[in-house]
């Protein structure tokens, strides 16, 4: 089976397999501003070079991430790799494998999102509990 999609002018892709429809995947192209190279995204902002990133939804001005995943209101994240469904993620370097299971586990038990905010290689900025 192979799948269909359409292609701006900017290399975002959207296949009518997963938006169920061509008007929708031209939708979803239509919502990015100022992307580059991301594959079934909506309402992103300023991406540039995210390499087989996917289904993320109101990223923006992220920039080298190869491979993410499912990710949702990020911002600023830069060379992240494999990342999966991180949700406001904020300057984010060099993660690598980041999987916010957890943190949705945490959100459906507990009615509040984890924020993984200033991720460097992966680990999270310490909190001061003073």
């Amino acid at each position: 089976m192979t799948k269909t999609y359409l292609e701006d002018e900017h290399g975002n892709k959207a296949y009518i397999e997963y938006f169920g429809s061509e008007e929708k995947a031209q939708k979803a192209l239509d919502s990015l501003v100022d992307c580059k190279d991301c594959k079934n995204c909506i309402n992103c902002k300023g991406c540039t070079y995210c390499e087989d990133s996917e289904w993320c939804i109101e990223c923006e001005g992220c920039k080298n991430c190869k491979g993410c995943t499912d990710c949702k209101d990020c911002k600023g994240c830069i060379n992240c790799t494999g990342c999966k469904g991180c949700v406001w993620c904020e300057g984010c370097v060099n993660c690598e494998g980041c999987d916010s299971f957890e943190g949705r586990i945490s959100y459906i038990n507990n009615n509040s999102l984890i924020n993984h905010t200033n991720h460097i290689n992966n680990k999270p900025k310490e909190k001061n509990d003073d």
